[in-house]
């Protein structure tokens, strides 16, 4: 995001020269992240920041929910500026039990929230998440053209379209700050939306993968070795001739299926 949008629309030298460095940081032994966004320009706090905070975790459960997420709330670095929203995400494979709550307000201020997702499959938390995030800021962005005097849907129409023009058109009328602001939730929103594409290719690709091979499960080991010699001749793949009747590929498949 730094590089794609955030640096031109904060520190380009030009306009601005608030965002020095991409506002990024990460414990990644301790399976922790954390991302400050820049919401509007502010004379008194230089910038005034939304901070996003993942904790990835073994296990969850409603007792430790609290405790967890008030770690997180203590940031890994600080940025230049001030902290006026924050989301809050944990995540887990599983639950100790079930009857988990999936989301609380950590603070009792408008836009602090604590998010958790508990699943196995990494592809299916990153959509939760990818979700959840986008969710946070279309209504940011509502109520960003609500105070404007828009209807909601003009946002959305603006980014359908490939000129940029648009954006100056409709928010040159409005102050540098304003502009500022509208200019990086549009931005996010059509990033977030991309990342979401490409996670639903990828789950995609591997759902017809698996329903491709589930039909290879009840096959003995030889047969399927001689299934699988057939299909890589047709591909044109060439084997190696020191695997076994049922090589590595094989078994990292199977093993795969059965515990996915």
């Amino acid at each position: 995001m730094h590089h794609k949008f955030l640096k031109e629309i904060w520190g380009d030298n030009k306009t601005t020269k608030k965002l020095h460095n991409n506002q990024v940081f990460t414990d990644w032994q301790n399976g922790r992240y954390e991302v400050y966004i820049p919401t509007r320009d502010s004379v008194e706090f230089n910038l005034e920041f939304s901070r996003i905070a993942i904790q990835v975790l073994p296990t969850l459960s409603n007792e430790e929910k609290c405790q967890e997420a008030y770690k997180l709330a203590e940031p890994i670095k600080t940025p230049h500026g001030k902290i006026e929203s924050e989301l809050l995400i944990l995540i887990a494979p599983r639950q100790l039990y079930w009857g988990l709550v999936k989301g609380f307000k950590h603070r009792n201020k408008p836009g602090y929230f604590t998010a958790i997702f508990v699943n196995a499959s990494p592809d299916i938390i990153w959509k939760r998440v990818l979700d959840h995030i986008t969710n946070f800021f279309t209504k940011r962005l509502n109520g960003l053209f609500d105070s404007l005097g828009f209807e909601r849907w003009i946002w959305s129409w603006m980014l359908q379209k490939e000129s940029k023009m648009l954006y100056y058109s409709i928010l040159e009328h409005f102050s540098f700050v304003v502009r500022q602001s509208a200019f990086t939730f549009l931005e996010l929103y059509s990033h977030l939306r991309a990342c979401m594409r490409k996670l639903l290719s990828e789950i995609g690709i591997q759902n017809t993968a698996k329903q491709a091979l589930k039909p290879l499960l009840d096959l003995k080991p030889e047969t399927l070795a001689k299934v699988f010699a057939i299909i890589r001749q047709e591909l044109g793949v060439t084997l190696d001739s020191r695997v076994n009747s049922l090589g590595k590929e094989e078994l990292i498949i199977l093993g795969a299926l059965k515990h996915g």
